[in-house]
């Protein structure tokens, strides 16, 4: 397990380290089969069988990583049921949960992956409301909250997607707060609410504390601000057009600040403008174009 571990992800090959992975697998079902009184073969068995889903879920072969996930699940399951009190079980069964979400996720079921979410969403809201507030717990539902987000804007439900990056920015506590912070404003705009995230973009781009990339997110929300002007209703003429011309000050002032920041640098940062739909409602604006020309010969 631990050659598995160094190729997979100190050499980031994880089709060289599923050979590693299954000899120890080999070598800990034997051990756990023959002395089934010492729990660290079967945990260490356990830690190897998710490193290897793992690597079949990143070498695409979804089949053999499902069946490895179940294994796993039905452990970690029965450990739950005899020593419920055992909180890194439940932190790992969890996890596990998530990971076959993203699985199904790269597998091409979206529908799936958020019946996953739930699970491993439930388990630890669970654990939670027994333990108390805990790192490992808090950090956990950071992560899978942020994948159901993901999940939900892939499947065309920013609205929903709102409400789980609402979740993922309350337990998340490390230095990416403010990114998610950006991702819900984004997705507040995608949804419609375009006065709202203008607000939050607005704030965070003045902080004077964001990377490079989570300023460019700012520019993108704010396009999309633009955008959804289209289909609010509630607007008279004159006020569409005063907020039109504003997002898309705003829009440009965040791209310069990114361009300053040196998000441009990369060849394949500066081709996400020709690429990226949320930038649609600003293409056709000569600002617009004059940044992007100026871009190819910075």
């Amino acid at each position: 397990n631990s050659l598995g571990v160094m190729t997979h992800f100190g050499r980031r090959d994880p089709k060289g380290a599923i050979e590693h992975y299954e000899r120890a697998v080999e070598l800990q079902e034997r051990l756990s089969i023959e002395q089934p009184d010492q729990p660290l073969f079967r945990s260490d068995l356990v830690s190897t069988w998710n490193n290897l889903a793992i690597a079949y879920r990143m070498t695409e072969q979804y089949q053999l990583a499902r069946d490895t996930y179940g294994r796993v699940i039905d452990v970690r399951t029965e450990m739950l049921t005899s020593t419920p009190k055992d909180l890194d079980n439940v932190v790992q069964l969890a996890s596990c949960l998530r990971n076959v979400g993203r699985l199904y996720q790269a597998w091409g079921q979206r529908e799936e992956t958020l019946n996953w979410y739930e699970q491993s969403i439930e388990l630890l809201e669970t654990l939670k409301e027994r333990t108390g507030p805990d790192p490992r717990i808090r950090f956990q539902l950071a992560r899978v909250w942020w994948d159901r987000a993901e999940s939900l804007l892939a499947l065309g439900r920013p609205a929903e997607a709102v409400v789980a990056w609402q979740k993922t920015h309350g337990y998340e506590d490390g230095d990416e707060r403010d990114y998610v912070a950006m991702q819900l404003a984004r997705t507040r705009a995608l949804a419609g609410d375009h006065r709202t995230a203008a607000d939050e973009a607005a704030k965070l781009l003045e902080s004077g504390r964001l990377d490079s990339e989570t300023i460019y997110d700012g520019g993108r929300t704010l396009a999309l601000c633009r955008a959804a002007l289209e289909d609010d209703e509630e607007l008279t003429a004159e006020q569409r057009n005063a907020l039109s011309g504003d997002y898309l000050d705003r829009t440009m002032a965040a791209l310069a600040a990114a361009r300053e920041a040196d998000w441009f640098a990369e060849p394949e940062h500066v081709g996400q403008l020709d690429e990226e739909s949320d930038f649609d409602s600003v293409r056709n604006e000569a600002r617009f174009s004059t940044f992007r020309s100026g871009l190819r010969t910075k």
